[in-house]
């Protein structure tokens, strides 16, 4: 095609009926334009990706069938991420996710209620968050105060709230807790998990019109405090003419129903993602910067000597082209440069490594001395890390041996 993703992602930010865009990605040739566009439109919309080719098997399948070249997935997670990016690893989560977004606000942080109808739900769920990143809310003690007053005195009312049997008869008690829950500041977000929306089935038809009233209360609390609600339901995967006139409700209402637990909290996970990356300062995300000459340099340099491994030496000057910081670090070519490099780090304890195309994993090679504390030592060590690589990689290609200061305790 003539249409590359970065053309893509422009065209939904524009287009007013696109409220999240989903993209499915195993390689991209354009990779840098991706990046660009995916900052430019994190900040306006939320941007759903599932990368594929986690495994080498999938990385095989993705190149036999496109001859796309799916890279190294920590590597494009951690760019897309950075880009502003909400990545999801499970296929059968990309939909709930992007309708939650859809739907619901981001968080304003990790702090959940969770509002069930069984001790159980209560603590699957509260293992699912804390799985997710996500925490329990610490209610306060007017919120815990309230919600006692209107339960049962069985009912938990520290969260995760357990109704204990509460909304048997009543579940417009459901609404009447999800209120006092909203609006404690220290809840940011409410899950709902249990039988809600089924009670009409389970007990009594009678108890349906409630429910419905329910769902409309509910509803609106998400668009009158703008916190995200989420409900899980046993019933919510009936379908037709079989899924209770509750849920259909709610889900009118704006709210997401989910008949997984599992899913409903990747939802609030993606939720909570997706705000931090609209909290960043917008330098973070904002238009990338040039690269600098230095990292064009050094790939000239690998390309020229046919070699795929940058040397740590050559990372560091990229890197502090780019403006980190880092410590200094001397690549010492003999042993006499050995001991100026020592001497010059004001004779503190230092690392020394050794430098070379061929001798990737140094510590196996015996190619690391740590805490060298004086000059002799440094010469000595110098000599060490040149023997030992070179037996264990014979005809190794070293380049000298770095130096640098030993880290801090702690």
């Amino acid at each position: 095609s003539d249409i590359q993703f970065h053309e893509y992602l422009d065209y939904f930010a524009e287009d007013e009926n696109t409220t999240v865009a989903i993209v499915y990605i195993e390689g991209l040739q354009e990779g840098r334009q991706f990046i660009e566009a995916l900052r430019r439109v994190a900040l306006r919309k939320p941007v759903v990706i599932y990368k594929s080719g986690r495994t080498s098997a999938g990385m095989s399948s993705a190149k036999s069938h496109t001859g796309a070249l799916a890279g190294d997935y920590a590597v494009h997670e951690g760019v897309l991420r950075q880009a502003g990016a909400v990545l999801v690893r499970r296929s059968d989560q990309v939909l709930s996710i992007a309708e939650a977004m859809s739907l619901l606000q981001p968080l304003r942080s990790r702090r959940i209620a969770v509002l069930a109808d069984g001790g159980g739900h209560a603590t699957i769920a509260a293992d699912l968050l804390t799985e997710h990143g996500l925490s329990l809310a610490s209610l306060s003690a007017d919120t815990q105060k309230r919600l006692a007053q209107i339960l049962p005195p069985a009912a938990a009312v520290a969260n995760p709230i357990d109704v204990a049997g509460g909304t048997d008869a009543r579940p417009a008690l459901f609404a009447d807790c999800a209120r006092i829950l909203i609006e404690d500041d220290a809840v940011d977000g409410l899950l709902i998990a249990g039988l809600y929306g089924g009670y009409g089935v389970r007990f009594s038809e009678s108890l349906t019109p409630d429910e419905v009233e329910t769902s409309d209360r509910i509803a609106a609390l998400h668009r009158e405090f703008g916190k995200p609600v989420m409900v899980y339901s046993l019933y919510a995967n009936l379908r037709g003419e079989l899924l209770p006139a509750p849920l259909t409700r709610i889900r009118q209402g704006g709210v997401p129903v989910y008949g997984s637990l599992e899913v409903a909290v990747g939802c609030l996970a993606a939720l909570a993602e997706y705000g931090e990356i609209r909290r960043r300062p917008v330098r973070e995300i904002g238009q990338r910067a040039g690269r600098v000459t230095a990292f064009d340099d050094i790939l000239k340099t690998c390309r020229r000597e046919g070699r795929s491994v940058v040397l740590e030496h050559e990372a560091r000057q990229a890197l502090a082209a780019a403006g980190l910081r880092l410590p200094p670090a001397h690549l010492a070519r003999d042993a006499d440069a050995a001991v100026a490099a020592f001497e010059a780090l004001g004779r503190v304890a230092v690392a020394m490594k050794v430098v070379s195309r061929d001798i990737i994993h140094k510590s196996d090679a015996g190619g690391v001395a740590l805490n060298v504390a004086s000059a002799g030592r440094a010469r000595e060590a110098f000599a060490s890390i040149i023997a030992a690589g070179e037996k264990s990689v014979p005809g190794a290609r070293i380049a000298g041996v770095l130096v640098t200061p030993m880290a801090a305790k702690g």
